[in-house]
């Protein structure tokens, strides 16, 4: 599936927020609300969840949007983890959020 930040969703980010960030507004609009970023993209729905593999190009921009460095509207391909990967990213979350 093609994500794709618009300038619009730069414009209505909020900095250092997993749930706010541009990147998340453009999954939530596409792909359906849920997503965060944390280890990479996850979206929670009940108990399971979902892990999707994050192109280095998204960690760029968001270190960029953070940091307050000038972003442009761009698009990135979002793909499933493999599924070992997608269960040792459950288990970290689930021990980060633990604490």
């Amino acid at each position: 599936m093609t994500i794709s930040v618009t300038q619009e969703d730069i414009c209505n980010g909020k900095r250092n927020s997993n749930n706010n960030c541009p990147v998340v507004l453009a999954l939530n609009r596409q792909a359906g609300r849920g997503h965060s970023m944390d280890f990479g993209i996850y979206k929670k729905a009940g108990s399971k969840i979902h892990y999707f593999r994050t192109p280095s190009k998204v960690y760029e921009f968001v270190i960029l949007f953070d940091a307050g460095k000038p972003v442009w509207p761009f698009e990135f391909e979002l793909e499933p983890a493999s599924p070992l990967l997608a269960e040792i990213v459950r288990e970290c979350i689930n021990e980060f959020h633990l604490r």
